[in-house]
């Protein structure tokens, strides 16, 4: 089953910097190209390639 998003997509996630991105009002997504210990606040991390994705 395929719901949409409310509100869509595009306007829940804005790119604040070339390796930040703001999800909602208070999380803020960022794309680190050297691994550097997971910060204490992050809720999740993963990788994409060379570039490690903190949460």
């Amino acid at each position: 089953m395929l719901c949409e998003m409310l509100p869509p997509i595009e306007v829940s996630i804005t790119r604040i910097s070339p390796h930040q991105w703001i999800l909602g009002s208070s999380m803020i997504c960022e794309r680190i190209k050297n691994p550097e210990p997971k910060p204490e606040n992050a809720i999740i991390d993963w990788q994409d390639g060379s570039n490690n994705f903190y949460l």
